[in-house]
C-alpha cells in the first residue's frame, strides 16, 4: 500500500472518529433534568417517575432502584415547557413541578412517602413542599382550617406567581381531597382564582393542555355566576370545547370520549366510583336513565377505581360504555372536571359542546330533555 493511500485512510479514520465524537457529544448535552434523593427505609426498592398523558393518565417514563441506604437518582429529558411530574412508590405519590434542567433532591421515608417528604432545588420545589405539608394538616371538617389554608394558596401560589403561569398552580386549583374538590368553581372567590390562572395560561402558554382545562373551568364558573344572578346567557358554539379523556373500557380497549361523542348524538358522561355503599343504587338509577335515553344519547361512565379486576367485575354486565381511571379520585380527569362528589354527571350537547352539569339524579333528570 503506497503512502498516499495510508494517508488517505488515516484521515478517513480521522474524520469517522471525528463525527462519532459529536454524534455522542450531541447525545450527552440534550437538556435534562435530575430527581434525585433518599428514601430511608427504602432499600433495593424500585422508585419510578410517571407523568399524565394527553388523555390524563399517568404513565410511568422511567424507574430506578435504591442502594442499601435508601439513595436514588433519575434523568429524564427536560419538558418543553413546565410540566407536573410525580415519583411513585408503594401505591404513594410524591408530586414534582420541573420547569427545564434543574436538579430536584427528595428527602423522606418509605412509611411517610407521600404525606411528610422535603424537596428541594428550585423555587417551585420548595413550595411543593410546603404546600403538601400544610395539605396533610388540613382538617377538611374544620371550615377555618379549610379557609386558612386556602388563603394561603391564594397569596403563595396563585398571587404570588404575579400573572406568570405554574404547573403548582393548576395542581393546587384542581387538587382533590377526600373525594371534595378544595376550590370551587361555583365560590365567587374560588372563580376568580381559576379565571386570573386561566388567563395566564392562555397569554404565556396557550398550547399547554391546561390552559383549554382551565378555560373550560373558568367558563363554567362565569356561567355559575350568570345563573345565579338570574342572567341566562346562551353559550356560543365553541365555547365549551369537550374537555377530552381516553380510557379503558372492561375489554381493556382505549375509548375516547370525542370519538364516542362524534355520531351527533347529545353525550351524557358520568363520574362515579365502583365498589362503594350506593354502587348499586348509582347503577340502577342509570340503568333506568339508559332505559329512556339509550338510544338517542350517548353515556360514557368513568369509573375512579384503583382495583382494575375487581373494576371490571363489577361492570361487567352494565350495557352502556364504561371505562376506568385507575389513578382514582386524585386523577388529572378528576381535577380537570373539578369533582365535588361522586355520582356527577356532564351533558356535552350533539355538537360536543359542554352544556351543563348536574350533581345528582334529581338535577340530571330536570336537565336531560333539554339538551339537544
Amino acid at each position: 500500500m503506497n503512502t498516499s493511500n495510508v494517508k488517505n485512510i488515516k484521515n478517513l479514520l480521522a474524520g469517522l472518529a471525528a463525527a462519532l465524537f459529536l454524534i455522542g457529544s450531541s447525545s450527552c448535552s440534550d437538556p435534562k433534568f435530575k430527581v434525585e434523593g433518599t428514601v430511608n427505609g427504602a432499600d433495593n426498592k424500585t422508585i419510578v417517575i410517571e407523568c399524565a398523558n394527553a388523555s390524563g393518565m399517568w404513565v410511568p417514563l422511567d424507574s430506578a432502584r435504591t442502594d442499601a441506604d435508601g439513595h436514588f437518582s433519575l434523568r429524564l429529558p427536560a419538558p418543553e415547557q413546565p410540566e407536573l411530574y410525580r415519583l411513585s412508590y408503594g401505591g404513594s405519590y410524591i408530586y414534582l413541578p420541573v420547569d427545564s434542567i434543574e436538579t430536584l433532591t427528595l428527602t423522606t421515608t418509605a412509611k411517610q412517602f407521600g404525606s411528610d417528604f422535603t424537596l428541594v432545588g428550585t423555587d417551585q420545589a420548595n413550595l411543593m413542599t410546603q404546600f403538601q405539608k400544610r395539605l396533610g394538616c388540613l382538617n377538611l371538617n374544620n371550615p377555618d382550617s379549610v379557609a386558612l389554608f386556602k388563603r394561603w394558596v391564594l397569596s403563595n401560589v396563585v398571587l404570588a406567581a404575579q400573572g406568570h403561569p405554574t404547573v403548582l398552580q393548576y395542581y393546587a386549583l384542581t387538587c382533590n381531597v377526600g373525594g371534595k374538590q378544595l376550590f370551587n368553581i361555583n365560590t365567587p372567590e374560588d372563580a376568580r382564582a381559576f379565571s386570573a390562572v386561566a388567563t395566564a395560561y392562555q397569554q404565556y402558554r396557550p398550547d399547554d393542555p391546561r390552559a383549554k382545562a382551565l378555560e373550560q373551568l373558568a367558563l363554567r364558573a362565569q356561567r355559575s355566576r350568570n345563573s345565579a344572578q338570574g342572567r341566562v346567557r346562551k353559550v356560543q358554539a365553541g365555547e365549551s370545547a369537550m374537555i377530552d379523556m381516553e380510557l379503558k373500557d372492561k375489554t381493556g380497549r382505549p375509548q375516547k370520549l370525542s370519538t364516542i361523542a362524534s355520531n351527533g348524538k347529545p353525550t351524557l358522561v358520568i363520574f362515579t366510583s365502583m365498589g362503594q355503599e350506593n354502587s348499586a343504587v348509582v347503577t340502577g338509577e342509570l340503568g333506568k336513565v339508559y332505559g329512556t335515553y339509550g338510544n338517542s344519547m350517548n353515556f360514557y361512565m368513568v369509573c375512579l377505581n384503583t382495583n382494575i379486576a375487581a373494576w371490571r367485575e363489577e361492570v361487567r354486565d352494565i350495557p352502556w360504555t364504561t371505562v376506568i381511571d385507575p389513578d382514582g379520585q386524585g386523577s388529572l380527569n378528576a381535577r380537570n372536571y373539578a369533582l365535588q362528589g361522586l355520582p356527577t354527571f356532564f351533558l356535552y350537547n350533539s355538537k360536543g359542546e359542554l352544556v351543563d352539569r348536574a350533581n345528582n339524579f334529581p338535577e340530571l333528570l330536570k336537565k336531560l330533555p333539554s339538551v339537544q
